[in-house]
């Protein structure tokens, strides 16, 4: 397949992305074996009180590699932060450009992400890139997700 047999199938059809913690690797951990070792430890003898302190333990673990970082995502200067979020950037960026030089208005111009990630980094390069998104929730100060239009 060359250049432009993949340019002609780009143009013509949806454009879906499955986004994943491997995305924002670089500067977040990913959950690793922690949903194992959490299993693992519910099936395991070990005496109640010591599971409490064993499972405080763990998701502190996840705490501080996979989500504590969520709160530094808008304070620049950290590079490998700086460099996850331009990562994000140039992929929003190139999707926008693309569907920007679509010949057809049969195809919709719009792209579909889905993400299992729980960080900001979509939201705020798509913010920063000045990109509009519906991230399913219906309202700004009390979020609601939904994906039924209300029509009163």
């Amino acid at each position: 397949m060359n250049y432009e047999d993949i340019k002609k199938v780009i143009e013509s059809c949806h454009l879906n992305f499955l986004i994943g913690s491997g995305s924002s690797r670089l500067f977040l951990g990913t959950l690793g074996s922690i949903e194992k070792l959490l299993t693992d430890l519910a099936k395991s003898n070990i005496p109640d009180d010591d599971k409490i302190i064993i499972e405080t333990s763990i998701k502190n673990h996840y705490w501080k590699i996979a989500i504590r970082g969520n709160l530094e995502i808008w304070n620049r200067g950290n590079s490998l932060l700086d460099s996850t979020i331009n990562s994000y950037k140039v992929f929003y960026s190139s999707l926008n450009s693309i569907l920007n030089k679509r010949k057809t208005n049969l195809i919709s111009k719009q792209v579909n992400i889905f993400t299992t990630n729980i960080d900001l980094f979509n939201e705020n390069a798509l913010e920063e890139g000045g990109f509009n998104y519906n991230d399913g929730f219906l309202g700004r100060l009390n979020p609601v997700f939904g994906t039924i239009i209300n029509e009163t």
